[in-house]
């Protein structure tokens, strides 16, 4: 018969392990309540979690110990000695090196988002004062004038965003471990507008009929360097934007007669697409989106020519290419993409070559059978989705 295992000492709680000696089978009580705080502040346990674990161990809290379910959990660190009858006392004040309690971080949240608003109204507000200022006499300035009314407030920006990443504690990063911050999108900001400025700025150099294609060219320079060191959402839109309209201008005038220019969006789409499909962009879901939107846009320009077939072909192309990304990606963004060509291609196409023949009320019924038909698929590829079985 096994010889009876003696009580663990004072102060120290029972941790059944076989085969293991009575002093190895205990632990500090003030080592399990650091635990289960922290486990509490992890959002791992809950108030009625820790109430059977410490009920399990024999050491049920007093009911001041720990707050009624539903309510955020007190600290549950001694900062003493634990008392001999095995009470566990609560402490208010959060332990150091541990996050604050949730209402203490929305407290703090509220400043980050104060100054990331009264950011973007001031760039806003300040972009439309050089614009209300300089548009009477804009075409009387010489090319060093207008050089230097947008290039002063383009520098400015960048240099506010240089002190936003150089005041970052800890360093900054270009790729971020979580989501975005209000820093970065403040940085991403900064620097998007000052692309644009840049860009005209670039333009003034180069005769009228080039000044697109160079104030693309420019701003896509400032975006993509902004890109490789602050990555997020709003720099990967941007720098996707000005590549297509960049090539676009390459192979002709976006809005004139060429029927080639909109092939440089379908390209650029096709092309950030896959790039961000294949995990060499950060933002995965963004850039499948971006190169989706940018795709459409060039078949739907496309079907603005003569000829508007291969900007129908086109249309399908990316309906049947983002509805199955979606299978694959599980994105409701992908998922948007891929719906609304299909429902954009379908009626243009057969009012096109019904010669108008459907007229309004024809072109309303098939523009709603297709919408409806492509929402239906839509829903049936997202069923299977574990959103939708939530």
């Amino acid at each position: 018969m096994a010889a009876p295992v003696p009580p663990p000492p004072e102060g120290r709680c029972r941790r059944p392990s076989p085969g293991s000696t009575p002093e190895a089978d205990t632990v500090s009580l003030e080592a399990l309540t650091a635990a289960l705080d922290e486990l509490v502040l992890r959002g791992t346990l809950s108030a009625d979690q820790v109430r059977a674990v410490l009920r399990r161990l024999s050491l049920p809290p007093p009911p001041e110990h720990l707050p009624p379910p539903e309510t955020p959990v007190p600290h549950l660190v001694p900062t003493q000695s634990p008392p001999p009858s095995g009470e566990i006392p609560a402490v208010t004040t959060p332990p150091a090196g541990l996050p604050a309690g949730r209402s203490r971080r929305r407290g703090r949240a509220w400043p980050a988002l104060l100054a990331e608003v009264g950011g973007y109204l001031g760039a806003v507000f300040s972009a439309a004062g050089c614009a209300v200022l300089v548009r009477p006499g804009w075409d009387t300035l010489t090319r060093g004038d207008r050089v230097l009314v947008l290039t002063v407030p383009g520098t400015v920006l960048l240099l506010a965003a240089l002190a936003l990443m150089a005041s970052t504690r800890g360093g900054w990063v270009a790729r971020p471990h979580a989501g975005g911050t209000p820093r970065r999108r403040l940085v991403g900001s900064a620097v998007l507008l000052a692309a644009t400025l840049f860009g005209g700025a670039f333009a003034q150099f180069v005769p009228g009929q080039r000044q697109a294609e160079v104030f693309c060219a420019g701003a896509l320079a400032v975006t993509a360097g902004g890109y490789l060191a602050c990555r997020g959402a709003l720099l990967n839109l941007a720098t996707a934007m000005w590549s297509g309209c960049l090539l676009a201008q390459l192979l002709g005038p976006p809005w004139g007669s060429s029927a080639q220019a909109p092939w440089g969006f379908v390209l650029t789409g096709i092309v950030w697409a896959g790039l961000a499909a294949t995990r060499l962009l950060d933002e995965r879901t963004v850039g499948v989106t971006a190169g989706g939107v940018l795709t459409y846009f060039g078949a739907e320009s496309l079907t603005w020519h003569r000829d508007p077939l291969p900007g129908y072909v086109t249309l399908l192309a990316v309906a049947v290419a983002w509805l199955a990304g979606y299978g694959w990606s599980r994105r409701a963004s992908v998922l948007v993409v891929g719906v609304l060509a299909l429902a954009t291609v379908v009626p243009q196409a057969v009012t096109h070559y019904t010669g108008g023949a459907l007229q309004a009320g024809g072109a309303l019924l098939v523009t709603g059978l297709s919408i409806i038909g492509a929402s239906m698929v839509g829903l049936l590829l997202h069923q299977g989705s574990p959103a939708h079985r939530r």
